[in-house]
């Protein structure tokens, strides 16, 4: 991950992805999915993207910009609206 670039996250969608979101119960009933909700994410996907992403930047010394990715997933369900 950490030699990868930020872009690269997306291949662990279904893999590492798809555990954190079965396993830390993103798909609703966990502390985490209802702390994502008032955040303003409802789609377990988009929370595991944060978090992919989250960890890349940790890895290499990036800012997290947790806000900034948040409003990302909001504005891209606001356009499918």
């Amino acid at each position: 991950m950490r030699s990868g670039t930020e872009a690269d996250m997306i291949e662990y969608h279904f893999g590492l992805g798809r555990v954190i979101r079965n396993r830390w119960g993103l798909f609703g009933g966990s502390r985490l999915s209802t702390w994502f909700n008032t955040q303003g994410l409802s789609h377990p996907d988009d929370m595991s993207g944060v978090i992919l992403t989250s960890f890349w930047r940790h890895l290499n010394d990036q800012p997290i910009e947790l806000e900034q990715q948040i409003k990302t997933y909001q504005d891209y369900w606001k356009k499918q609206k």
